[in-house]
């Protein structure tokens, strides 16, 4: 990535990073009108300067510290590596900053920890979070088989990626992105998918909403979708690994 951000001018970044605001505006927008948390920028940028130091342990902390109790698409470990293979390449000071803007967006690609998994007749998966506050499982079942999954896609994704330079982060976040959606995280509201004793409607409801706010949010960086329209909120969803995302739900 280093090699070919040399290769693109001043402007031609700087242009760029006009792009990524506006991206960040709108996945902003996207989070609030569905009620969800949101990550403190200034936490971020000191975790990407600890990622670029190759600070694992520092970065690690600032990262999640950022936006508490949510699930990161594009995980710690794989934005570390990613920074510190980044780090040890000269940059330009609007390099730099480019990398940064790109980062706080993948940054904000986030799930709540307890809505993140799925329960149908075929399987099941909770990401591990605060105990009872389950959404579809026991704490942590299965999590990292399609985590681990995930994390494949994502930086395979990015390592055949035609972009130039930083642009190529935004493959790996399509990515780990589509697979969430598709693989990872259902819709509560579905009619086949189970959720825990106490979860109520209004709770499925939300939680379907914020992951369409994340499927808008993926569309920001190309992700793929389903040519169909779009669908009711409580229509069938089964988790599958290739898929493009499902149609946008109403």
């Amino acid at each position: 990535m280093g090699r070919e951000t040399k290769k693109m001018s001043p402007l031609q970044i700087k242009a760029r990073m006009r792009g990524e605001k506006r991206r960040q505006a709108k996945i902003l927008a996207y989070k609030l009108a569905a009620g969800m948390t949101i990550q403190n920028e200034k936490l971020v940028m000191r975790a990407i300067s600890e990622g670029l130091s190759g600070n694992k342990k520092r970065f690690s902390s600032l990262w999640r510290a950022a936006n508490t109790g949510m699930d990161e698409h594009v995980s710690t470990a794989s934005v570390y590596f990613m920074l510190k293979g980044i780090g040890s390449v000269h940059k330009s000071k609007v390099q730099k900053l480019w990398l940064i803007r790109k980062m706080i967006t993948i940054s904000m690609m986030r799930m709540p920890t307890k809505m993140t998994g799925f329960s149908t007749t075929h399987g099941s998966a909770q990401h591990p979070t605060a105990k009872g506050v389950e959404f579809f499982d026991r704490r942590g079942k299965s999590h990292g088989y399609w985590d681990r999954f995930r994390r494949e896609d994502a930086l395979r994704s990015g390592e055949s990626s035609s972009s130039m330079g930083f642009d190529r982060l935004d493959d790996v976040a399509s990515e780990a992105t589509r697979h969430s959606l598709s693989f990872g995280i259902a819709p509560a509201s579905a009619g086949n998918v189970f959720t825990m004793p106490g979860i109520t409607s209004a709770q499925e409801t939300q939680q379907s909403q914020q992951r369409e706010a994340m499927k808008s949010s993926a569309q920001l960086f190309s992700a793929p979708i389903s040519s169909t329209p779009s669908q009711m909120m409580d229509d069938d969803w089964e988790p599958d690994r290739s898929r493009p995302m499902s149609p946008r739900r109403y």
